[in-house]
């Protein structure tokens, strides 16, 4: 939908989803502290893992399970949300939020759930093993069996559901000319219950109808430096691209901590607006 004389442009997209199989993990979390006082060892834990599907998949692989909305039960919505403003031709601010929703599992769900526990262990006495070892023999076995119980979890049947992995983006691109142009944008990744925050930029420059190049600089999770590179190559109405979030990953590949490269194809559609100039 375009707005203030095409000035602003707003976009949404809604979704279904369908899930095959999933593993999610709530919470996990465990512990072994010792004092400093008196040296008693405690140990700690608990965990909140859910399943669903993973029976169902074990016991038929048949390609058919793979088919969009072959899944019965494990459904849920999203959305997309977008806009593009243009007060001069020059400039652009563009805002998006994608993967808004989650998806509900009600078939073959499993779930085993550990409550906080902890358990406490202060040791023996020498002069006791020394002078009666079946004694302090039977203390640490129930300290080991107290520990064995620890990690026998709850199990249950509960739905649930899991959220999609939302990514927030923020961009203002300056376009210095029809072939070249700098972005500098602020992105906000999900995955699997992580949060990834980027800020950088990029300058990208057309070389004719065929070649366009970009590079730029990125602060990956606010913290890691990258160097993202890239191409876009035009051959008649097919368009080959490659490009990596750090070009330092493909030079110096043992020391990288973060690796992201891509390759892309596409067939591009229309109709070719060129002014034909005759005498």
């Amino acid at each position: 939908m375009s707005l203030l004389d095409d000035k602003l442009n707003l976009g949404i997209n809604g979704k279904f989803f369908n899930g095959l199989a999933t593993v999610y993990t709530e919470n996990s979390t465990f512990g072994l502290r010792t004092s400093a006082d008196d040296y008693t060892v405690t140990v700690d834990g608990s965990f909140d893992l859910r399943t669903s599907g993973l029976n169902t998949l074990g016991d038929s692989l048949e390609y058919n399970r793979f088919l969009p909305f072959s899944a019965e039960g494990n459904r849920g919505f999203g959305v997309d949300l977008g806009f593009t403003y243009s007060p001069v031709e020059k400039f652009t601010l563009e805002a998006s939020a994608t993967n808004l929703g989650s998806i509900n599992w009600k078939q073959d769900t499993e779930g085993y759930k550990l409550n906080n526990q902890d358990i406490a262990y202060s040791g023996f006495d020498l002069d006791q093993f020394l002078s009666a070892p079946d004694s302090a023999e039977s203390t640490i076995e129930q300290f080991a069996d107290s520990i064995t119980d620890l990690f026998i979890p709850e199990e249950n049947s509960d739905n649930f559901s899991t959220k999609m992995n939302r990514n927030i983006f923020l961009a203002g691109t300056i376009n210095f000319s029809k072939k070249s142009k700098a972005t500098v944008f602020f992105n906000s990744r999900n995955s699997f219950g992580e949060t990834f925050n980027s800020l950088g930029g990029i300058y990208s420059k057309n070389f004719g109808r065929t070649l366009q190049l970009r590079g730029g600089l990125q602060i990956f999770n606010m913290k890691d430096m990258l160097i993202p590179v890239g191409f876009m190559i035009n051959v008649g109405p097919v368009q080959l691209g490659l490009h990596t979030d750090n070009v330092a990953s493909v030079i110096q590949r043992k020391k990288a901590k973060y690796v992201s490269g891509m390759f892309s194809i596409g067939l591009r559609f229309g109709k070719d607006e060129r002014v034909k100039i005759t005498d």
